[in-house]
């Protein structure tokens, strides 16, 4: 007798897990599927790390290398584009800056004045259009926007107190942790599928 063609289930999700633990050297995230580890991400102990937030103390501008040299609390002074530097900037003022390129061997982190503040579902850039991450294209239209909208207030309103935190308190100091790596595996990893954090 024929019938309708019976349709396949859909596939069951891989459910997930991060599960966190301290190296010798810094901190390691691992993320899982059917208890096998597939993605790894790895941080030395360190202050300051790349997407940080700081209040910086500017050090002295340098015209002829076309940066400004920034105070951000580390061994060495970050470099900041003169392009991206306040018109009228001057040695001892504060400044928000973000760690754009971690730099080793005896150099300075390179800042940026133009932050991106990243999330699980959304890039919030104060001074831009905010990007979409691209974890959202597999799944339905209105939870894309639902996520997305959702994650953008939050990261505004985390704007917004950094902002407020900026005008106080000592410098330099960090204002937000963007680099921790805790954060960084759970903005890459967090999703439906995942199901515990250990």
């Amino acid at each position: 007798m024929n019938g309708p063609v019976p349709t396949a289930p859909d596939s069951p999700k891989t459910p997930s897990e991060i599960i966190v633990y301290r190296q010798q050297n810094g901190i390691c995230c691992v993320l899982t599927e059917n208890n096998r580890p597939v993605e790894v991400i790895r941080a030395a102990d360190q202050a300051l790390r790349r997407q940080d937030l700081i209040l910086g103390v500017v050090r002295q501008p340098m015209p002829s290398l076309n940066a400004v040299f920034i105070d951000i609390g580390a061994e060495h002074d970050a470099w900041l584009p003169r392009t991206e530097a306040p018109a009228d900037v001057k040695a001892g003022q504060t400044i928000l800056v973000q760690i754009r390129k971690e730099n080793a061997g005896g150099k300075g982190h390179r800042v940026t004045t133009r932050p991106e503040l990243p999330g699980p579902y959304a890039v919030y850039l104060p001074l831009g259009q905010p990007r979409r991450r691209s974890k959202l294209r597999s799944l339905p239209a209105q939870e894309q926007k639902t996520l997305f909208d959702n994650d953008l207030k939050q990261l505004e309103q985390t704007w917004l107190q950094i902002l407020q935190d900026s005008r106080s308190g000592p410098a330099p100091r960090l204002l937000h942790p963007f680099g921790d790596p805790c954060y960084a595996a759970l903005i890459s990893w967090a999703g439906p599928d995942l199901v515990r954090i250990r």
